[in-house]
């Protein structure tokens, strides 16, 4: 390792640990409770941004700015593809097969059976 490798990698760590709890909020407010499994996920993403940026820039300016932005941008990404990926027809009826945009596997088509079959019944009521 070089020492530009060197002090890039602790300019990393000293804003992984000064910001990474900024960084997990901001995520956390954009995702809610249905996002919550992806949190870790898209914090990974947020860092690995953070890793490229310093490897092209060598640093970083307004560091709150840039991770705060960062990581809101990469949960409503993550959250929009979820969305589409849960989205089913309205026209749905029970006993019709739910579809979901993009190759589904048993357990989400039965949990989203589910939930329309919830739906259906709450909406029958009104």
């Amino acid at each position: 390792m070089t020492s530009a490798d060197d002090a890039r990698d602790q300019a990393f760590h000293s804003l992984v640990e000064g910001y990474g709890r900024l960084v997990a909020h901001a995520v956390r407010q954009v995702v809610g409770r249905d996002g919550a499994s992806d949190t870790d996920d898209i914090y990974q993403d947020v860092m690995l941004a953070l890793w490229r940026r310093l490897e092209r820039a060598g640093r970083i300016d307004h560091p709150s700015s840039y991770l705060y932005t960062a990581a809101v941008r990469e949960a409503v990404r993550v959250t929009r593809l979820y969305v589409r990926r849960r989205e089913v027809p309205l026209e749905w009826a029970p006993g019709d097969e739910p579809r979901t945009a993009g190759d589904a596997d048993a357990e989400t088509v039965a949990s989203t059976r589910e939930q329309l079959t919830h739906v259906h019944g709450a909406l029958s009521t009104l």
